[in-house]
């Protein structure tokens, strides 16, 4: 085998923060056991100044495992960023690769997100012909399959048709095409739009009509393993499903519900048995005893039974999802809803069905023997961290998962029927 320094390049980027790095690790080790040997696969993590020498090393690890990777950190200064929108559960690191023209020297790329498992030799990716595209990508297979769904969302950001939008996990990238039109000034004009899917929307937006699409093997959906009808639905053929092979893609476990956080999401396993490879035993027991318990803690009859426990109920997050919460509670338990609570000043004072909004310390001065459920979707880790410097012990605090239309999609079938009944409790049905 040649030295790693005589091999030809394939350039990888990746984005990561401090709550992704172990997901981020599990993506890189599929794509290293799963890629050829005569390529060096240079992985650069588009990261800021506050990743950790503990987290960066868990990376850096992987040079030694595999002979033909290497890992580069880049940092990125997050005041490009400072009038961007954060409108889903993703965080501003999803917004760095917007800016990878101007941080990678390289002509060309494959961006890789990091809830993806590599099961194809993305050298065969990265030699795409782009033939005069900014970018290639597969088509968005969750919105091709529910193009009806996606029409208000197709009007905010202005496109003729969602049917070619692409899912930005992975991309092949015409770095030197988009250095050439300046694309990077495109994509840094519109950060500030809060768009629906952030940075998604933008690469769509700015790119539409140079966008070259590719086989679904590249970017398919976990979620869709098995439920074919949905994808011939879609518009997929016959013979594009018949030519599929679970062992030679790049599985996408997109969308909100990810397998590390709930086990019960549609062939997690795949998932697990990467990580269990990837990761260290302790690293994995951790995640994997994490994920468990917060799939029972998720379902309505362990909340209710939580409840059960304290005299009162402190509602963490004054939004439509707290106020389903409350309504879902107040035939059963109205009397233990002591408050809700909000860090947002304008909503303090406001009142719902005789419960007022406190701030978070006037509700703990109020209700200092209460149970805390958490209602935020995207900023549930920042507020549970709140309530612990303020000494509330983790016994006493509950993260609330909304079970959207979206979870129940995502959930394997083998769950279904637990969750319909969970569902059913919970709505009183």
């Amino acid at each position: 085998m040649k030295s790693k320094s005589n091999l030809d390049k394939i350039d990888i980027v990746m984005t990561t923060d401090e709550n992704y790095i172990l997901q981020t690790r599990v993506t890189i080790w599929s794509m290293a056991k799963a890629s050829a040997a005569e390529y060096e696969y240079r992985i650069h993590v588009l990261c800021d100044g506050a990743l950790s020498p503990v987290s960066r090393n868990k990376l850096l690890e992987m040079e030694y495992l595999f002979d033909n990777i290497s890992i580069h950190f880049i940092e990125v200064e997050r005041s490009i960023f400072e009038k961007s929108k954060l409108t889903s559960f993703y965080t501003m690191a999803s917004y760095y690769r917007l800016i990878m023209t101007e941080v990678i020297e390289a002509e060309k790329c494959v961006f890789l997100d990091g809830d993806i498992i590599v099961r194809t030799d993305i050298s065969e990716l990265f030699q795409t012909d782009l033939e005069g595209s900014y970018i290639a990508g597969v088509p968005d297979c969750g919105i091709k399959c529910r193009l009806e769904r996606f029409l208000e969302h197709q009007k905010i950001i202005n496109l003729p048709t969602m049917d070619k939008y692409v899912n930005a996990g992975v991309l092949v990238w015409n770095l030197k095409k988009m250095r050439e039109d300046n694309l990077y000034l495109k994509f840094l004009s519109y950060i500030g739009e809060g768009y629906p899917s952030m940075d998604n929307d933008i690469l769509n937006k700015c790119c539409y009509g140079k966008i070259k699409l590719l086989n679904i093997k590249y970017n398919f959906f976990a979620e869709f393993f098995g439920r074919e009808g949905k994808l011939k639905e879609g518009g997929y053929s016959e013979g594009e499903l018949h030519d599929l092979n679970e062992n030679e893609m790049i599985i996408h476990f997109s969308g909100r519900f990810k397998p590390w956080e709930y086990v019960r999401v549609n062939r997690s396993e795949i998932w697990w048995n990467a990580a269990r490879e990837a990761l260290a035993e302790s690293d994995y027991v951790a995640m994997y005893d994490a994920a468990k318990s917060l799939s029972v803690q998720s379902d309505w009859s362990y909340l209710l039974e939580k409840i059960r426990q304290y005299k009162d109920i402190i509602i963490v997050g004054f939004s439509d999802i707290g106020k389903n919460v409350a309504d879902a509670l107040l035939w059963r338990e109205a009397n233990k809803i002591g408050c809700f609570c909000d860090n947002d000043r304008k909503k303090q004072g406001k009142i719902y069905k005789q419960k007022e909004v406190l701030s978070i310390e006037g509700a703990n001065e109020n209700y200092p023997c209460g149970l805390w459920i958490i209602t935020s979707q995207n900023y549930h880790r920042e507020i549970k961290k709140q309530l612990e410097d303020m000494g509330i012990g983790i016994d006493r605090i509950i993260r609330y998962v909304d079970k959207s239309e979206a979870y129940y999609e995502a959930v394997d079938d083998r769950y279904q029927e637990l969750e319909e009944k969970e569902k059913v409790l919970r709505t009183g049905g």
